[in-house]
């Protein structure tokens, strides 16, 4: 198989896709547009670092090859883009930005690998685009970022191989696999479900692929320093993991999980996503790829079984599912009398997608975001604890009063007798805490 898309057909869903250079540029306008929309409002003044990004600054300065919460890779990347860019809040949400640009192209391009033209291609990455969970995601330095993009270009080399593709793409796949589990081990997921895909389809016949198992050693292979930290360790990750879930993250029930998917991927692009479900699972022309619907499926089974309150731990997998949508409504649209479904589509996604903007990136001023969250009624509480509830959404919330913190304890500081202050150590309750301290240290003093 070459990855191009097959030749026209009389058959609306095997339809072939727009040329290659016309798709590019209309990808590239898309995610351009997105990168502007998550990046822009970091140039403006009101919002400062999020919680975590203090905590991630730290860690860029302490180098290792594991931590606590979290493998090393996007503190290897942040520590870099430091070195470059500097540790402003513009400059270290450079590169989520970027990698929000790039998840919103792949979409589009995963769209055009299945068959769809323009309109389905379009549809696709408008449907990302406008969907609440990346646009928090993208806004601020996390290891959500980097790992979206990842998911997304693991998918397109796994619909690749499903359809034939050579087999050494197993060992890019292993590769990207890899630095995936480097950067979150969530990604054992990804890999739990491909197991299942693969068992439950006649893509059974990739696990005899001598090179997929190649590829799975690559993987472990650049793991494998993770985990010799882990064993020097004490395994603390699964530890915290194990207390993130007792004590963090909010339980829910499978209704909740469910509710959650439909919500915080917008509620209309549920109209996109769901029938691209569909479109892989029982079409006669995704039957190649049918392995990716049971992978969706097993998914969102250990979301539910797990009972957590993390809708964001399975949207990596939303490009393939809105590509496919794509490839669907295309072949619904080009029925005689049924081009009004593209405005039927295309419209209310953009109108919903503006409509959210506000609660996933910080487009207002502060006041403004209050009171157009308190009139939305979407202020969600994804953790535990009084602290995690405001009337701005968490991931507002937590960028404020950093700076003033660091400048009171440092007032405090230096009231103190000369002769105590060598001797003084200061507590901080939490990460983000002990993060401002040190970071506003040199700034005051």
């Amino acid at each position: 198989m070459t990855g191009e898309p097959t030749q026209p057909s009389s058959d609306p869903w095997t339809r072939s896709s727009s040329p290659r250079q016309t798709s590019f540029w209309m990808l590239m306008g898309l995610s351009s547009f997105y990168f502007l929309l998550e990046f822009v409002p970091n140039l403006l003044d009101g919002y400062g670092y999020f919680i975590d990004e203090l905590y991630y600054i730290a860690c860029s300065k302490r180098l290792a090859w594991g931590y606590v919460d979290h493998p090393p890779v996007s503190m290897l990347i942040l520590a870099g883009c430091r070195a470059v860019l500097g540790s402003s809040v513009a400059a270290i949400r450079f590169l989520p930005a970027v990698f929000g640009a790039a998840t919103v192209f792949m979409t589009g391009w995963v769209a055009r690998r299945l068959g769809a033209g323009l309109f389905g291609q379009g549809l696709a990455a408008t449907a990302y685009m406008a969907a609440a969970v990346p646009m928090v995601m993208f806004g601020f330095y996390t290891m959500n970022a980097l790992q979206m993009l990842i998911w997304a270009g693991l998918l397109y080399l796994l619909l690749e191989l499903a359809d034939g593709g050579n087999s050494g793409l197993w060992i890019w796949f292993g590769a990207l696999a890899g630095v995936g589990l480097q950067n979150k081990h969530t990604l054992v997921l990804l890999a739990a479900g491909l197991a299942v895909g693969l068992l439950m389809t006649s893509a059974r016949r990739l696990l005899l692929e001598p090179r997929l198992w190649v590829g799975a050693a690559i993987a472990f292979l650049i793991l494998l320093p993770n985990l010799v930290w882990q064993v020097h360790n004490g395994w603390p990750s699964l530890e915290f993991y194990r207390n993130a879930a007792l004590l963090k993250n909010l339980p829910a029930s499978p209704w909740d999980v469910l509710v959650a998917q439909f919500l915080y991927m917008n509620p209309v692009g549920f109209a996109v996503w769901l029938p691209g479900l569909v479109f892989l699972l029982f079409f006669a022309r995704a039957k190649s790829w049918r392995c990716l619907g049971w992978i969706f499926l097993t998914l969102l089974g250990i979301l539910i079984v797990s009972g957590q309150s993390r809708p964001d731990r399975i949207t990596g997998f939303y490009p393939v599912l809105f590509a496919a949508g794509g490839v669907f409504w295309e072949a619904v649209a080009i029925r005689p009398g049924a081009a009004w479904i593209r405005w039927a589509l295309i419209v209310p996604l953009i109108v919903s997608g503006l409509a959210l903007v506000p609660l996933g990136i910080p487009v207002l001023p502060p006041a403004q975001a209050t009171r157009y969250a308190a009139w939305s009624g979407m202020v969600p509480q994804m953790e535990r604890g009084p602290g995690k509830k405001s009337e701005l959404p968490q991931w507002f919330a937590d960028r404020f009063g950093w700076e003033e913190l660091a400048r009171e304890v440092a007032a405090i500081y230096q009231s103190l007798p000369e002769q105590e202050r060598a001797g003084t150590v200061i507590l901080a309750p939490s990460y983000g805490h002990a993060g401002a301290l040190e970071l506003f240290a040199s700034q005051y003093g």
